[in-house]
Order: C-alpha cells, then structure tokens, then sequence
C-alpha cells in the first residue's frame, strides 16, 4: 500500500527471516541418507502422505548477549493446556532457541476439550489410531469438510473408521474451533485429542546383532527445534534406522508439531532417551557399535566407513553442533 507517495512497510521485527539451508544442515542430511541407505533394510511402509512442515513453533529473536525477553504467552502451547513464550539465549558464541513454560494453565473452550494434547494433520492422526499408543479422547472433524474434493478422502475415512471401531466418539466441529485448539496449524480438518508421547529410557544400546544385516542407530545430540527432529524421524523410519536415542536434555520434546512434521512417523517410531549420552556412546563403542560423528572439519566420507560394522551415527544440535565433551 502507499499514501502519498510514501510505502509503508511492516515493523523490522515483525519481519521473519525465511529458513535457510546451511552447510552444516546438508552435510548431516547427505550423512543420514547414505549410512542409513547402506543398511539394506526394507523400509517400513506406513499410511498417510509426507510432506511435514508448517508446524514450528513461533520463536522471537533476540541480539546475542542482549536482554532476555520473553515474547508475548500464546493461548496454548504444541501440548496443549500451558501458556508458553519462547527466548532465544546466547552462550558460547552461539545462538539457541529455548521454550519458556509461564506455568500458566489455560482454560479450553468451555470445557469440552479440556485434558490431553491435541494431535493435527491426517497422516499423524491415522497412524496414531493405527498404532493405539496414545489413549485417546475423542476425534474431531471438520464440519464443512468435503471429502469428494479431497485426493486423502480415503485416509480421512479411514481414521473415522478407525476411530468408531476403537469407540472413540467422533464429533464434527467448525475450523475456528480447531483453529483454536491447534493454534492455527495446519490440522487438515482432522484433530486428535490424545494423551501426549513421552521418550522412552533406554541408559544402554542393546548390543550389536550377531547375524544379519547391518544395523543404523540415530542418535541425537541436543537437536531443539521440533521440524528438524520430526524431519529426523521421517526420515530415520523410511530408511529402515534400527532406532532412535536422543540425549533427555535440551531436545525438543515429542509434541504434535514433530508428529506432523514427521508425517506421523513418530506415531509409529518409539524414541529413547539417555540421561547421560556421552556416557551411553562410549558404553556402545565398547560393546562393539561403531560410532560415527556428522562433522564438518576433520571428516571422513561416509563411504570410507565400514559397511560391515554396526553403526551409530551422532548428529549434534542445531548452531554449535556434536558437543566435545
């Protein structure tokens, strides 16, 4: 718009930077994708179309060595029920991303939907109802939902299905409802109101196979932000990784922003998580598992590690990378 003669922008802070692929980012990717691929597993298939995204959390930005100032609390956080705000902290001359719970409960709307998180997106959805990990409340639909226009017509079917055969009620509510419940994310139409997933403990690796083919453990230092670790898990479940551990702190933790950015992979992939990881990988090299850092300096390719042994493969987090220590 212009008035005379004058443009008129938006504030400087309101202005988000777009995501920028890193040299760093595509050196892990190419890492994961080559080791995983030369497992020679079959991929496990499951239903629902890929294609995450569009499920990260609203971070603010801050100046490195600035003030700490909590953005404004959202109505409900990716679990849903706690107003959350987010910070940005600088330490060791990086930049990091931190979620600041305010511990301040929110009240649903009118008390209907209260309790549990709220799971969004038809992929992540029907693999929940598929796999039955999580205790659910209740589906909701969409109102004005009209599956004939829809190329997943047959996967939205599917989960109703799913859900009346479980005795799950399904309610059809309006978009504004579900706009609300899901903060305006991309729910498709289709919402699961469920209790959360959590990491599973696992302070030891089982050891390494005795017989068959080569085995692919991922193993997740510190990684934050909830589109690289559901990306992480698509990724890992397509390419047939035996499994997934990720250090207990400072990971993003397994809120339905992950599951729709995995494409519901992580509905279907059950995620460890080590109190002391440094401590679990030296315990897995010693029990024979070959463990292999993604790195930028000082790197040896993929293709001149052993592809016989079994292997561990470490990407570290988001800015400052696999931890030395």
């Amino acid at each position: 718009q212009a008035k005379r003669g004058r443009s008129i922008s938006p504030p400087a802070s309101r202005i988000r930077r777009p995501h920028m692929l890193t040299a760093r980012s595509a050196s892990r990717g190419l890492v994961l994708v080559t080791l995983l691929a030369s497992t020679r597993a079959q991929p496990r298939r499951y239903s629902g179309r890929g294609g995450g995204g569009g499920g990260g959390a609203p971070y603010r930005r801050r100046a490195a060595g600035g003030p700490t100032r909590p953005a404004t609390p959202r109505s409900r956080d990716d679990r849903g029920g706690r107003a959350v705000s987010y910070r940005r902290e600088a330490a060791a001359g990086y930049d990091e991303w931190a979620e600041v719970d305010d511990g301040a409960a929110v009240v649903g709307d009118g008390g209907e939907y209260d309790g549990g998180e709220y799971l969004y997106g038809v992929s992540s959805v029907l693999c929940a109802l598929q796999t039955g990990r999580r205790s659910a409340t209740r589906l909701l639909l969409q109102d004005s939902m009209v599956l004939a226009k829809r190329k997943d017509a047959a996967l939205v079917r599917t989960a109703e299905r799913l859900a009346a055969e479980g005795g799950l009620p399904v309610s059809r509510v309006d978009k504004h409802s579900l706009n609300l419940l899901t903060r305006d994310r991309p729910h498709q139409g289709v919402v699961l109101q469920a209790e959360a997933l959590g990491f599973e403990p696992m302070p030891l690796l089982p050891p390494p196979p005795s017989e068959g083919a080569r085995a692919v453990w991922l193993a997740l230092d510190e990684v934050s932000d909830p589109q690289n670790l559901g990306s992480l898990l698509r990724s890992a479940l397509f390419l047939g990784a035996a499994g997934v551990l990720v250090s207990e702190k400072n990971s993003a933790p397994l809120t339905p922003a992950v599951s729709r950015a995995s494409a519901g992979a992580m509905e279907l992939l059950r995620v460890h998580s080590s109190r002391n990881l440094v401590r679990t990988l030296a315990a897995a090299r010693e029990a024979g598992w070959l463990v292999a850092g993604a790195a930028l300096e000082e790197s040896t390719l993929p293709s001149q590690l052993d592809r016989e042994r079994h292997t561990v493969l470490v990407l570290g987090s988001e800015g400052r990378g696999l931890r030395t220590s």
